[in-house]
């Protein structure tokens, strides 16, 4: 009896393997990177000064780790897990439409405190959000905050078929003066549930899929997805959290044949209130 249980615990366990090789976690990218490394995958779009002013440009460990985020309250900072694992000194530049020119509407702050959710898995990359805590509240000219999802928006199908942007900051080529990051963004639309469980073994009452004419690169793990609703308000509904594996093999950075995976941030709305202080909407 206690060799059936050994041997069906062993398989199960590779079936688990098996299903989370499925997932690939996306990657940082690094100041050093060479020009020939990156790549703006085809329906991505260089977005114009002010159209995000929530989103965040996130050093980890003086540059050993660059990410985005997005600005959910004025000292807190929206982020994934992958992004704050193993970080100790934060610096984040916000109100910024590049990392180079020298914007009035530039801030950069400074943080060695953060919050990932104490079930962040690292290998399934359930819960893979983080809030990073500002030293001190940024505001000004060119800085906005996004809005969180509301309690009447936690089911499963509240979002499918909705048409929505991933957003965040991307190394890109600037003539003679080399390498620099600039904000991007690409539409997408949101997924059935089934398609995405389909795809991968993932829990949709957490995590949900969307797809479009580009796929998340490695670096756009924390990418803000945003909505906009009746209102005429944008919306952070998902946090970017990891794409099919294996990658394409021609080298680029995203398949168009999956969907991407992000974290659903309406399965977390108390544990934001919690950590962040953040009101939600009813």
């Amino acid at each position: 009896m206690k060799t059936v249980i050994a041997l069906t615990l062993i398989l199960v366990v590779a079936a688990q393997a098996t299903f989370w090789r499925k997932i690939r976690p996306l990657q940082p990218y690094r100041e050093s990177i060479r020009a020939s490394d990156v790549y703006l995958k085809n329906g991505r779009e260089a977005a114009p000064p002010g159209l995000f002013p929530f989103l965040v440009h996130i050093s980890v460990n003086n540059g050993r780790k660059l990410f985005s985020g997005s600005l959910i309250k004025e000292d807190k900072v929206l982020t994934s897990a992958q992004c704050c694992s193993g970080g100790r000194i934060f610096h984040i530049l916000v109100g910024a439409n590049n990392h180079v020119d020298d914007e009035p509407s530039h801030q950069l702050v400074r943080s060695t405190k953060c919050t990932i959710h104490e079930s962040y898995n690292p290998f399934s990359l359930e819960n893979d959000i983080c809030i990073i805590h500002l030293d001190f509240p940024v505001k000004g000219k060119g800085i906005e905050t996004i809005r969180l999802p509301s309690h009447s928006q936690v089911s499963e199908c509240c979002f499918v078929g909705w048409a929505a942007t991933v957003s965040g900051f991307r190394l890109a080529q600037k003539g003679a003066d080399g390498m620099w990051a600039a904000p991007f963004y690409s539409n997408v639309s949101i997924t059935e549930n089934q398609t995405c469980r389909l795809a991968y073994p993932v829990d949709t009452s957490t995590i949900f899929c969307a797809k479009g004419l580009s796929g998340v690169c490695d670096e756009d793990a924390g990418n803000p997805l945003t909505i906009t609703e009746c209102d005429g308000v944008q919306t952070q509904i998902g946090i970017a959290s990891f794409g099919p594996h294996p990658p394409p093999v021609d080298g680029s950075c995203g398949r168009t044949d999956y969907p991407d995976g992000y974290v659903r941030l309406s399965a977390t709305l108390d544990w934001m209130q919690r950590v962040a202080g953040v009101p939600i909407r009813p």
